[in-house]
């Protein structure tokens, strides 16, 4: 399926659900546990830390989605 460019220009998300902390807990457990010499803080790392961790990322990603805008 092709996507035109005026298709796109219509679309609209006018409301995205807040994840609650069980949500987004089942998602992190769910994403690969990759990481890179590179990351500032590794997967490993993150994840011995979720139970801490958990609140700021559920924010973080709440708040994006509820004040997202296009440039």
């Amino acid at each position: 399926m092709i996507v035109e460019p005026d298709e796109i220009s219509d679309a609209s998300f006018a409301y995205f659900k807040t994840l609650s902390y069980d949500e987004m807990y089942i998602l992190i457990k769910k994403t690969a546990k990759k990481s890179c010499p590179s990351d500032p803080m590794p997967t490993p790392l993150i994840l011995q830390l979720l139970d801490v961790l958990l609140p700021v990322i559920t924010a973080m990603i709440n708040l994006s989605l509820k004040n997202w805008s296009l440039c």
